[in-house]
């Protein structure tokens, strides 16, 4: 059960003009758990897979949620993967 939570949106958590690459190293570094939105898009970039791998570096639970028809990279063989159609948001 989650009582408290905060969420890190890195087009929306970062003003523009600042550092954004320290940003995002610090908040996966305070990461309890990740949530990856695959996509075509995420699954082709680079930094996505580079914050991924800090993730489980650091042994962070991670989630996947495809919004799309993308395969999944084979990084995500050990993740459970659901599709956003698997809920009611």
């Amino acid at each position: 059960r989650i009582t408290e939570s905060s969420f890190f949106f890195c087009a929306d958590s970062i003003v523009m003009g600042d550092a954004w690459y320290p940003t995002i190293i610090e908040r996966l570094g305070q990461a309890e758990r990740m949530v990856f939105v695959l996509s075509e898009a995420s699954a082709r970039s680079t930094f996505c897979a580079f914050e991924i791998g800090q993730a489980m570096a650091r042994s962070c639970p991670i989630g996947v949620v495809s919004i799309d028809d993308t395969p999944p990279p084979a990084i995500f063989s050990t993740f459970k993967l659901c599709k956003s159609t698997d809920y009611d948001v």
